[in-house]
């Protein structure tokens, strides 16, 4: 089986799950990591899996270029680092250039703030929406990845992403 995971982070939290939900794939098959700024039209060719995955930014889908993020991370609050391709193009850019690929599974998840889900719309809802718009098919529900109000992954989010996906690995085999 391949997979490929498409994945944008601003602060390395989104790297650390889809990283994470790598080491678990990579059991089953060939998995290939993609940063989204390094994707294109061609990037799920071949795919029999794409998981995709963002932060959660001003209630939407992270867009290029991400202007809040890298002035929050220069901001008055905790000291933020932002990943090296933070200001590159987005998932919302990959979605624009990106073949339609009918018959591939695919899942979306995100990271995001712990706070109420009536506060901040989920970026996994929205690029689950694109995918199946792209005419791929879902195998999981969205999913959301937890960060404390430094940014920072909450105590096992990453034990929460291993289960998911062997939840989808259970789904698609």
């Amino acid at each position: 089986m391949k997979t490929v995971i498409f994945y944008e982070s601003i602060y390395g939290n989104t790297f650390q799950v889809a990283n994470e939900m790598a080491k678990i794939l990579r059991r089953v098959g060939e998995v290939t990591l993609v940063a989204t700024e390094r994707a294109n039209a061609d990037s799920a060719q071949g795919a029999n899996l794409v998981i995709v995955g963002g932060p959660s930014t001003v209630h939407d889908v992270a867009r290029s270029p991400r202007r809040p993020a890298p002035l929050e991370a220069r901001g008055t609050g905790p000291t933020l680092t932002l990943e090296r391709d933070a200001e590159s193009p987005g998932i919302s850019d990959w979605f624009d250039v990106v073949e339609h690929v009918r018959g591939v599974a695919a899942a979306a998840f995100d990271t995001r703030l712990d706070i109420s889900q009536a506060s901040t719309e989920r970026a996994s809802t929205l690029i689950s929406r694109r995918l199946c718009d792209n005419g791929f098919f879902e195998v999981a529900r969205p999913r959301s990845f937890l960060v404390d109000e430094e940014n920072r992954l909450i105590a096992g989010q990453l034990s929460h992403a291993t289960r998911w996906v062997r939840q989808i690995l259970d789904s698609v085999q």
